[in-house]
């Protein structure tokens, strides 16, 4: 016979008595529990084996847990987990020992979580501009993944829309889409014939608001390389709003000799020595003409040379005075120019 203990069975050999048969019979494993107590705290119920003095913990209280390392019931410390997210992983909480910080209660995995997706729209599509979306997550709010382009419909809502004179344009309906703006191009635009407003000018300033001067000029001056030549251009730009004023002349005043300081920029100066400050005139027969230009073909050995040049305006007033007007004189050589 082999005794068992609290946790390895024993053996109970058996003999038949008439044909001498053998079998053995298992023994259980078992303790030997003692009396059911509470703890000191009153935070568990247990009992102890009198053989092993195993701990067998047959209630525990609420706010206690038992510490195998203690041996007794405690109030346990958590440590905080953390939730799960989408494609990141979280932890339960945990329990340890405020005495001796034994793990009571192992932290264990939460899954990560998996996005919940919508599609967002960033931009609505309209008839003529593409729009955009993008999948948006509902629970960490973020969007997903690069943004897809929506197609523009193409589909326009055409309305016919009077569009108020101007000083310069006249009274005019057209086929306008009211999302996108864009006029029909099959459908031919309304003109209605001298209903523009024209200017009019008090000291200089437009009574209709448009904010246009009364002559405007602008000059400008580029350098570029066209094929092998190196080159200068000036741009007169001249436009005479003020119907008052009649045009006797524009166009542009330049120079290009060399040691020239700019000193003398005008029309008195041309024609005292054109050779040194030359004109390029609009030619006022031709309406389409809004201003002069001047290209000059520069040397290897003038490109530092600086060019000087402005537009001017000519222009006679209701009470038969002339008046020369000058714009603002622009320079630069080819180098100065191309190195901007």
């Amino acid at each position: 016979m082999i005794e068992a203990t609290c946790t390895t069975p024993g053996k109970q050999p058996y003999v038949c008595s008439l044909c001498d048969a053998e079998k053995t019979e298992e023994i259980p494993a078992s303790h030997k529990w003692g009396n059911e107590k509470f703890t000191d705290n009153d935070g568990a119920c247990i009992r102890e084996c009198e053989v092993c003095h195993t701990i067998d913990i047959l209630l525990v209280m609420p706010g206690f847990a038992y510490c195998e390392t203690c041996k007794d019931a405690v109030e346990p410390e958590v440590i905080p987990g953390t939730p799960a997210a989408c494609e990141q992983a979280g932890m339960t909480d945990g329990q340890k020992c405020p005495i001796c910080e034994s793990i009571i209660k192992d932290q264990e995995t939460i899954p990560a979580l998996t996005h919940k997706l919508t599609w967002n729209v960033t931009k609505e599509a309209t008839c003529g501009e593409a729009g955009s979306k993008v999948q948006h997550c509902g629970l960490c709010k973020k969007d997903i993944g690069k943004p897809v382009v929506i197609p523009a419909t193409g589909e326009h809502d055409y309305k016919d829309t009077l569009i108020d004179a101007t000083c310069e344009t006249n009274d005019m309906i057209k086929s306008v889409c009211s999302v996108c703006k864009k006029v029909d191009p099959s459908k031919p635009v309304q003109e209605f014939e001298n209903t523009a407003l024209g200017h009019h000018f008090v000291e200089g300033v437009c009574t209709n608001g448009c904010g246009i001067a009364p002559i405007k000029m602008e000059t400008s001056v580029t350098a570029y390389v066209e094929g092998s030549k190196s080159k200068v251009r000036f741009n007169a730009d001249i436009k005479v709003a003020d119907s008052s004023y009649k045009v006797i002349r524009k166009g542009l005043l330049y120079v290009t000799a060399a040691g020239y300081d700019g000193a003398a920029l005008t029309v008195e100066a041309n024609e005292k020595d054109p050779t040194l400050v030359k004109i390029k005139d609009v030619d006022l027969s031709d309406p389409t003409l809004k201003g002069a230009a001047m290209i000059i073909t520069v040397g290897l050995s003038s490109f530092n040379r600086v060019l000087y040049g402005r537009a001017f305006v000519i222009v006679e007033n209701k009470e038969g005075e002339q008046e020369t007007i000058y714009g603002t004189m622009v320079s630069g050589s080819f180098n100065s120019l191309t190195n901007q």
